[in-house]
């Protein structure tokens, strides 16, 4: 119920004196296809597509591996002097992706930001993110003793607050501080955590429109010891040191106003776990390496119409002394997709 009043009392805030002449409306249309929806193994995929496992265990839910995704998203921003007549920013997202096939894992979120500048070199910002359902896949819980599989999925609220400081047409330098919390359903509460992230970007324009942007990010994850008939069973908590680079530059096309954007993005990723691996071989000495590539190519149509062009791929390499836990966590997945851009 706070959480509900909280968005009221933003949404009034926000909407009280909208008008044309302070604000703006985006919506994004996205269809894409990807290849490894909720980025399983190579032996799961194998062990899926031979229909070796028994229907009735739960064990999937998947109708395919891949599927085809419908992306919406709005954003409305709102401009406003509230505070000593500076530039406030008010912005509020929502977003929904549709899976054609696999509807169970369906993704939605909203967001509420509020971007205040001090002057025109440097703002702070503050931002919520709420995630209702996040679908992972289906697991035996550890507070069962039957071989059910049950859901594995969670919700999240996700805070952020930092400042970005501009010196024009050379840097941007941005702090954030990122605090989240995960809550998961009923048999998978001992992976419930409190995360924290700390992140420092630069970005550089060497030339006219032309963009690098250079990040890195310390994320910590905490999660209790889970403790099972008085002894302790599991830590899943972890630490991530994330690098990421991305390149923004005009392509030219057959004259056409096309932006070529690559990023990419590494996440290393150890899990604390103190626990004697007999007892916690998915957590103890296991290192997961996370690597993201993205290419998008943006086409200005009109000066309010944008298609875009999007490539991703991903992968997780896993390290651990446990074979077992290495050939159920490595994973490739791809995805590419069309989408259009409408502002207002």
């Amino acid at each position: 119920m706070k959480k509900i009043l909280s968005l009221i009392c933003f949404l009034i805030i926000l909407f009280g004196n909208l008008s044309a002449d302070n604000s703006s409306l985006n919506f994004r249309f996205t269809t894409s296809y990807e290849s490894n929806i909720l980025h399983l193994s190579e032996n799961d995929i194998d062990q899926f597509l031979a229909d070796t496992y028994s229907a009735y265990s739960g064990q999937y839910k998947l109708k395919s591996v891949d599927d085809l995704i419908y992306s919406f998203r709005v954003n409305l921003n709102y401009k406003n002097y509230l505070v000593g007549g500076h530039t406030q920013i008010d912005k509020i997202t929502f977003g929904y992706d549709k899976y054609q096939k696999n509807g169970f894992n369906d993704f939605k979120f909203i967001s509420l930001q509020i971007d205040q500048y001090l002057n025109k070199y440097f703002k702070c910002f503050a931002k919520y993110y709420y995630y209702p359902n996040i679908y992972i896949n289906q697991y035996k819980s550890e507070l069962e003793s039957s071989d059910e599989y049950r859901e594995l999925a969670y919700s999240k609220d996700k805070y952020v607050s930092g400042g970005k400081l501009s010196i024009p047409n050379l840097f941007r330098f941005e702090y954030s501080f990122e605090f989240a919390q995960s809550y998961h359903n009923q048999y998978f509460t001992y992976y419930n955590a409190d995360i924290f992230n700390n992140s420092f970007s630069v970005e550089f324009f060497p030339l006219k429109n032309f963009k690098i942007k250079a990040k890195y990010s310390y994320k910590f994850s905490l999660t209790d010891i889970f403790v099972q008939a008085g002894q302790e069973v599991m830590d899943a908590s972890y630490n991530s040191d994330i690098y990421f680079l991305s390149l923004n530059f005009p392509l030219n096309m057959l004259g056409l106003r096309t932006r070529f954007i690559y990023s990419w993005e590494f996440e290393d990723k150890y899990y604390q776990s103190n626990l004697p691996i007999e007892i916690d071989e998915f957590h103890k000495n296991r290192n997961d390496q996370i690597i993201d590539h993205n290419i998008i190519l943006k086409y200005s149509v009109f000066e309010n119409i944008t298609l875009r062009g999007l490539y991703e791929f991903k992968q997780r390499k896993t390290y651990s002394p446990k074979e077992i836990v290495k050939r159920e966590k490595n994973y490739t997945a791809y995805s590419w997709g069309l989408g259009i851009s409408l502002n207002f």
